[in-house]
């Protein structure tokens, strides 16, 4: 990111509350339930709904909810071209952020999986992903709520004070926040027609495949500004790029007419310095711990781990930002070296325990799980070769992996090694089983 760019994110202090303590998960742990719907590979393309009619449908379940009156504070929008993950932007605050923020919400929000793909034009004003945050001063409680190509969802409330809400900033002032959108501004077709004559074609022939952020109010996600109307066009996050990428940013008026913009670039992942050439530190991910339980449904080894970033004296970093499921290629090795093969996972989406997941008897696959059990992503073999079943997951310390495999395997002397599935990522990790 440019200098202009580090001291936007520098703007806004967040103080953090971290998790006192994360759930301990032993051996036992492929028994533990899972509560949340895990979120799928991303449907066909669609355009979605606009903003108006993404909130119309929201609003009315809102109003239903215990703990109100509830206030509307913030909203992000994301349209993108490709699978995306806005927990896979590289913010210092994603650990923190996506593991206690994830197991709260049963089904896709900014946390979890990869959004719907797009199939519309910038200037559209629709988007497949929609979220909205609440607020009530009666209760006390942040009330979030997603519409998801045309389909409404509202979470139970969490406190203000919560970690999820310290860790993402979302938590700090809502009534301030919530100015922005009193009165409610034009419509997202007139907010992203705006923005996109702003940049010019020109800029979007140069950038092309950059997703579409819609963010009202709080501005946590992708800047650290004050709150405003803002739409933003990049690219960190999506399937396939890493280092530094163009970036966008245009202000905007409650009537939907330019104010100002910003444009640069900015780095994707562990980007040390901007450069040129950036400097591209090595991710590694330290297995440790195994634990293995056997029964009938097959072998469940878990393996807890940290997402670690190097130094420049040769150590680690603890709670590396910006890795996401896509970068990660998993071999498993038996003794004598030889590459075992992979199965098609038998849970590519969610099933309320691990056991759910029985083993393939052709190989082995592997279940993301996230800190407090919940399943994230499945690694397995598919139409395309050995890959993830949702590509645009975040990585991040204290998460953990379950290797599963048929019960009659001896694991004993296998490895299961980590590497980069693409060329311009250094990563690396192992783990005796």
């Amino acid at each position: 990111m440019t200098s202009s760019r580090s001291a936007r994110r520098r703007a806004l202090t967040i103080t953090a509350v971290c998790v006192a303590a994360l759930a301990v998960v032993g051996a036992l742990l492929v028994w533990y339930p899972w509560n949340r719907a895990a979120p799928a590979s991303p449907p066909d393309r669609a355009d979605g709904p606009t903003f108006y009619q993404a909130l119309g449908q929201v609003n009315a379940s809102v109003e239903n909810t215990s703990g109100g009156p509830w206030t509307l504070y913030t909203v992000y929008g994301i349209a993108t071209p490709v699978p995306f993950s806005p927990s896979a932007l590289s913010w210092n605050e994603q650990n923190e952020t996506v593991n206690s923020c994830g197991h709260l919400f049963n089904g896709l929000t900014m946390w979890n999986g990869s959004i719907p793909l797009f199939n519309g034009t910038y200037n559209s004003g629709t988007a497949p992903f929609w979220q909205f945050f609440y607020f009530s001063n009666v209760s006390d409680e942040i009330l979030v709520a997603s519409n998801v190509l045309g389909v409404p969802q509202v979470f139970p409330p969490i406190p203000i004070w919560s970690p999820c809400m310290n860790g993402s900033a979302l938590g700090l002032d809502p009534l301030s926040f919530a100015k922005v959108l009193e009165p409610l501004p034009a419509n997202s077709p007139t907010l992203a027609s705006a923005a996109v004559g702003a940049l010019g074609p020109k800029w979007f022939a140069d950038n092309p495949s950059t997703f579409e952020a819609f963010r009202f109010g709080n501005n946590y996600w992708g800047s650290g500004n004050p709150g405003g109307l803002i739409v933003n066009f990049e690219r960190c996050g999506e399937v396939g790029e890493a280092g530094v990428q163009p970036f966008a940013s245009v202000g905007l008026s409650s009537a939907g007419s330019f104010v100002t913009s910003f444009v640069g670039i900015e780095g994707c992942g562990n980007i040390y310095s901007l450069g040129p050439p950036p400097v591209v530190l090595p991710w590694k991910i330290g297995f440790s711990n195994v634990s293995t339980v056997v029964s009938g449904e097959g072998s469940y080894s878990t393996i807890p781990f940290q997402a670690l970033v190097e130094n420049n004296t040769g150590g680690y970093y603890p709670d590396a930002h910006g890795i996401v499921s896509w970068m990660i290629r998993l071999t498993l090795t038996n003794s004598t070296g030889v590459v075992l093969p992979t199965a098609t996972s038998s849970c590519g989406g969610w099933v309320p325990t691990a056991s759910g997941c029985g083993a393939n008897g052709t190989g082995w696959f592997l279940l993301l799980l996230s800190p407090y059990g919940q399943w994230l992503d499945s690694y397995g073999a598919t139409s395309t070769g050995a890959n993830w079943s949702a590509p645009a997951v975040s990585i991040v310390s204290n998460q953990q992996v379950v290797l599963v495999c048929p019960s009659t395997w001896n694991l004993t002397g296998d490895v299961l090694s980590a590497s980069s599935a693409t060329s311009n990522v250094t990563l690396s990790g192992s783990v005796n089983l």
